[in-house]
């Protein structure tokens, strides 16, 4: 199986992180309801038990092998951009959830992205130095320019303290800001819909300087 990394510094996150892209937490509603089904193999589920379904602790598996569905395409592959801190390596995996369909009409695809990325805080070799990040976004791909972000997960594993935790999600130029206030953070029934999607990470850890970050941009242009 190919491996796709991408180390960017796309245009997006950059703006996020330095305040340029606008920010507003206005409230959405989203377009899959009740009466949306995810049909896979066979399968019919809502929207909210299609979701319920991932194991994100088998995601995560997969994003650190970077294992990916192959029944993902490449065309949605190619447009998947991925940034980390300097000193990480970041590794992902992509899972088609199944068509989305609404009175029989079928809107879209539902696609699951997990990217983790492993930064080190000093030298040494021990484990604990580390901060393991991970983040997952799930989105509707409507072969269009009105994509759907549904929701937005993740966190951070380490034994060393952690403050300044901030996450960004959005689509296009709404972006919204949240600070957990603990190591992990979940946002659903989001309901953004336009052309890009992103979602951003950041932390800082005790002893440790720089920003530590991982984000994620599904990109489509059909």
């Amino acid at each position: 199986m190919k491996k796709i990394y991408k180390l960017i510094s796309f245009v997006c996150c950059l703006c996020i992180l330095i305040g340029g892209l606008p920010i507003t937490a206005t409230a959405a509603t989203p377009s899959l309801n009740e009466q949306t089904m995810v049909i896979n193999e066979m399968q019919i589920y809502t929207v909210d038990e299609a979701i319920a379904k991932i194991d994100f602790a088998e995601e995560i598996h997969n994003a650190e092998n970077g294992l990916i569905d192959e029944n993902v395409s490449e065309m949605v592959l190619q447009g998947i951009e991925l940034s980390g801190s300097d000193d990480g390596d970041i590794t992902y995996s992509v899972k088609n959830l199944g068509k989305v369909v609404e009175e029989g009409e079928e809107k879209g695809i539902l696609y699951s992205l997990t990217a983790v990325s492993d930064v080190k805080n000093t030298g040494n070799t021990h484990e604990e130095d580390n901060v393991h990040c991970y983040i997952n976004v799930v989105w509707m791909d409507n072969f269009g320019p009105n994509n759907e972000l549904i929701s937005v997960q993740g966190g951070w594993v380490t034994e060393r303290s952690l403050y300044n935790r901030t996450v960004y999600y959005g689509v296009d130029d709404n972006t919204i800001t949240d600070t957990p206030t603990e190591n992990s953070y979940f946002y659903d029934n989001l309901g953004m819909i336009g052309l890009q999607i992103h979602a951003v990470a950041t932390v800082q850890s005790s002893g440790y300087n720089p920003i530590i970050m991982v984000a994620v941009t599904p990109t489509f242009l059909d």
